[in-house]
């Protein structure tokens, strides 16, 4: 399947902004795929996705390094405009979906899933930022809606006074 995918793959890289990185990523990518390269069936079946996955890979390091967490997302990039960002319910789906993601986990593997909902989420934002279907003001709403519902989920129904202290340029 690599052999299929790489030459398409690399005429798309030679387009995008960090061709290196986005090789790079491919590279970190198919090793977190491992024996689960039929995530891939997708983008052999369905060529622009090839093409978009090449686009969030050659974008920068970070696309490449959360998917390669989450690897399973590739199918967000193989069936991309199925996500609908924008929605009137966005951040209270949100916080459902972050609380959902711990409630299920035993203590020591909630931060975890936490993590993995944020990195789901963040490839999803990504996709839409990159494709163009999300303005950027609807991308930063998204993203301050992710780090509400994380902070939520985190700390649930604390008894305890909490502060978020953002220090940066």
């Amino acid at each position: 399947l690599f052999r299929v995918l790489t030459p398409a793959l690399l005429r798309s890289l030679s387009t995008a902004p960090l061709p290196d990185d986005g090789l790079y990523s491919f590279l970190r990518l198919s090793e977190a795929l491992g024996n689960r390269i039929e995530s891939l069936g997708g983008l052999r079946d369905h060529p622009p996705a090839l093409s978009s996955l090449a686009r969030v890979l050659g974008s920068g390091r970070i696309l490449g390094e959360l998917l390669a967490q989450v690897p399973e997302e590739i199918a967000s990039v193989a069936a991309e405009g199925a996500h609908l960002p924008g929605q009137p319910d966005r951040r209270a789906r949100l916080l459902r979906e972050a609380t959902a993601s711990l409630t299920w986990r035993s203590p020591s593997e909630r931060l975890d899933g936490l993590r993995r909902f944020k990195r789901r989420v963040l490839v999803q934002t990504a996709l839409d930022d990159i494709s163009g279907r999300s303005p950027v003001s609807e991308v930063g709403k998204t993203l301050a809606d992710v780090a509400d519902a994380c902070l939520h989920a985190a700390l649930g129904e604390t008894d305890f006074p909490f502060a978020v202290i953002g220090m940066g340029k």
